[in-house]
C-alpha cells in the first residue's frame, strides 16, 4: 500500500474445532482462504444501487457459514470459545484468509482491530487494546433486543456489540416484488434520500471502514468536502450492516416485534423482557422458529423502529403517551443537475456565475420561497434540499403527493433498473413528466 499502516496488522493463527481442536493443514487452509477471500470480495462489492441489503445478507451467508463458524483462533487467553472466550466474526476470517492477496484488507482487519472494546468484549493484554485501558470493565453481558435495522438501530447495535452484550436486531421489512418484477413492498434499505452528515458522522462513518466497504464512487462526496458532505440512506445502511455482522450482531431480517412483557425472576427479582414476535416463512427456516407467533426472552429491548415506533406505542406505561409525528402525504423526488460554466449562470441571473449555496428549506420557515415557486412553477412544494456534488449538483423535492396527480404523475415506486430501461413504454412519458416537473421547480 502506498501508505503503511502505523501499526502492524494483529496476526491470528486458525484451527477448526471438530469434536477436539486441530490445526488446520496447510492444505486445509489453503482451500479455505482461496473459497472465502472470494467470497469475502463479493461480500465487500455488494453495495447500491446494483444491491441492497438483501444482498448483503445472502452473500453473508455464503461467507460466514459453518465452516467459518467452526474456525477457532488464537488469543491472548488461549484459543476463543463461543462461550468463555469468543472471537468475533472478523477475526475468524483475517485468520483464515489473511490479505487475501488485496492490499486493502489488512488496512480494513486494523480499522476493525481499532475499534474500542469495552466491558466483556474487552481482552486484558491483548495487542489489538493499543494500551487503551478497560472503559467499563465491571458490565454484565445482556441479552439486548433492538427493533429496527435503519441506520439508528445498526449503529447502536455496533456500539453494543463491541460493549460486550448479545446483540440481537430485528427487522420486519423484507423487499417483495409482483410476479412481473415491479417492486410490491419496499424493503429496510429501499430508501434513497441523502442526508448531509456532520462532521462526527463522517469521522464515525472513516472508523467503521467506509472507505474500504464502500465503493470509491460512494466515498467520494462522504470524505472529500466537509462542507457539502452527504451519503444516502441505502449506502449507510448497508456500510454499517456489514460492519454489524463482521462484528457478530445476530441480524434476524423478516421478524416483527408486536409486544413485550415485563417478567421478573422469583428467586433473583431480576427483571427480563419476554417479546412476543413473529417471523416470516423465510425467517421462520432460517432461524429454526416457528412460522408467525413466537416469544423470546432478553435483558433490554430498545426501539429504533421510527416515528411510528411499535415499541414506544406498547410501552406506553414507561415512555408515557409519545405524541407520533404527522404526516402528510408526499413523496420525494431525487434529482442530479448538471453543472453549467460561469458565462450559463450568469445568464441565469447567478451574480458572478457562482453556483447557489447548498440549502435545506422548508415550507413551514420560508414561506415566501415556497409560494414564489408555487406561482412560477405551478408547483406545490413542502421542502427543498440542495447539495453541490462533484460531477453534478443534489436536489430532493418533497411536493404532496396530490401535486404530483394534478402534473400528471402516477406516483407509482420503480426499481432502479425499471427506471433506467429505456423501452418505449409508459415509464418514459413520466420520467419526461418528472424531469419538465423538476426542471421547473429548479429554474
Amino acid at each position: 500500500p502506498p501508505h503503511p499502516p502505523p501499526h502492524p496488522p494483529y496476526q491470528r493463527r486458525a484451527w477448526r474445532r471438530t469434536g477436539e481442536m486441530a490445526m488446520l493443514t496447510a492444505a486445509d487452509l489453503e482451500e479455505l482462504q482461496t473459497v472465502k477471500a472470494k467470497h469475502l470480495k463479493a461480500f465487500l462489492e455488494t453495495q447500491p444501487p446494483q444491491s441492497n441489503g438483501e444482498d448483503v445478507l445472502s452473500a453473508w451467508e455464503k461467507l460466514y457459514d459453518e465452516d467459518m463458524r467452526q474456525v477457532v483462533v488464537e488469543t491472548i487467553h488461549g484459543p476463543s470459545d463461543d462461550e468463555t472466550n469468543p472471537a468475533l466474526p472478523y477475526e475468524k476470517l483475517q485468520a483464515v484468509i489473511g490479505d487475501g492477496g488485496n492490499w486493502k484488507w489488512p488496512r480494513m482487519w486494523q480499522k476493525f482491530d481499532e475499534i474500542e472494546r469495552r466491558g466483556s468484549a474487552y481482552r486484558e493484554g491483548e495487542a489489538l487494546n493499543f494500551d487503551m485501558p478497560n472503559k467499563n470493565p465491571n458490565v454484565v453481558p445482556q441479552r439486548v433486543l433492538i427493533v429496527g435495522g435503519g441506520p439508528v438501530g445498526l449503529r447502536l447495535a455496533i456500539e453494543m456489540r463491541m460493549g460486550g452484550h448479545h446483540v440481537t436486531v430485528f427487522e420486519k421489512r423484507r423487499e417483495r416484488r409482483d410476479p412481473d418484477g415491479s417492486l410490491s413492498q419496499l424493503g429496510f434499505t429501499n430508501r434513497i434520500n441523502r442526508p448531509h452528515m456532520w462532521p462526527f458522522v463522517r469521522n464515525d462513518l472513516a472508523k467503521l471502514n467506509g472507505k474500504d466497504l464502500m465503493r470509491k464512487e460512494a466515498c467520494y462526496p462522504v470524505f472529500t468536502e466537509p462542507t457539502t458532505s452527504s451519503i444516502g440512506i441505502d449506502e449507510l445502511q448497508c456500510l454499517l450492516l456489514k460492519n454489524v455482522l463482521l462484528l457478530g450482531v445476530d441480524f434476524r431480517l423478516g421478524v416483527g416485534y408486536n409486544n413485550a412483557e415485563i417478567r421478573t425472576d422469583a428467586r433473583t427479582m431480576r427483571p427480563t423482557w419476554e417479546v412476543d414476535c413473529t417471523y416470516d416463512k423465510i425467517a421462520a427456516d432460517a432461524f429454526g422458529k416457528e412460522h408467525d407467533q413466537n416469544k423470546e426472552v432478553f435483558d433490554v429491548l430498545i426501539g429504533c423502529d421510527g416515528p411510528r415506533s411499535r415499541v414506544r406505542e406498547t410501552q406506553e406505561r414507561w415512555f408515557g403517551e409519545v405524541e407520533k409525528r404527522k404526516f402528510m402525504d408526499c413523496v420525494g423526488i431525487v434529482a442530479n443537475v448538471r453543472k453549467v460554466g460561469k458565462k450559463r449562470l450568469k445568464e441565469m441571473g447567478f451574480e458572478y456565475g457562482q453556483e447557489p449555496g447548498d440549502m435545506n428549506r422548508t415550507k413551514m420557515v420560508f414561506k415566501d420561497f415556497f409560494k414564489q415557486i408555487e406561482q412560477t412553477a405551478g408547483a406545490d412544494i413542502e421542502n427543498l434540499i440542495y447539495y453541490k456534488a462533484s460531477l453534478h449538483n443534489y436536489t430532493i423535492l418533497v411536493p404532496k403527493r396530490a401535486d404530483l396527480v394534478k402534473h400528471g404523475l402516477s406516483g407509482k415506486v420503480y426499481t432502479f433498473a425499471q427506471g433506467r430501461e429505456t423501452a418505449a413504454d409508459a415509464r418514459n412519458e413520466e420520467k419526461a413528466k418528472l424531469k419538465d416537473y423538476c426542471r421547473k421547480v429548479l429554474k
